[in-house]
Order: C-alpha cells, then structure tokens, then sequence
C-alpha cells in the first residue's frame, strides 16, 4: 500500500497527462511502474531506461541509459532507486 507520504512528494508534483521514463528496470522500477498506474492514470511510463537490462518489462521498452540523450517527448525522468524508493514506501 502506498503511503500518503509518497503521494503527497511524488505523485501529486507529476503534472497532468505527463510522459515519464523510469530510471531503474529492476525491482524498484518495477513497483513505481505500478504504483503510478494505479495512484496516476492519467500518466504514462513511455521508457524504462537501464544501463544493464535490455528488452521490455511489463509491455515497456527499456532504453539504455548510453542513448538518453535520444529520447524525445518525455516530460520527466524518475530514478527508481530502493534507498530513496523505500525510505517512502
């Protein structure tokens, strides 16, 4: 269950309709992924990005990190990482 916390610092900041890459395919990436889907529907995860991991996870495209500077119609980039991730959570 998400905390009222996370939703107040993070979900709430992400402006309407965004497109977002998430920074991290693992774990931690994953649970965002699914936390934004269920708390934001309003927007969409368009890229996971990942230095190591290739593919898709969960229908989305990982990017690797070397072409970031590539992306296009992307509004923000979150890192999901499980320090700060789970400092919240």
């Amino acid at each position: 269950m998400i905390k009222e916390h996370l939703k107040e610092i993070f979900f709430d900041k992400i402006k309407p309709n965004a497109k977002i890459a998430i920074y991290g395919a693992g774990t931690v990436g994953i649970k965002m992924y699914h936390d934004i889907l269920k708390h934001r529907s309003d927007v969409t995860v368009k890229y996971f990005i990942d230095t190591y991991k290739t593919g898709e996870v969960e229908g989305v495209e990982i990017f690797p990190f070397s072409q970031v500077n590539t992306l296009k119609d992307i509004d923000l980039v979150v890192a999901a990482t499980r320090r700060d991730y789970s400092l919240v959570m």
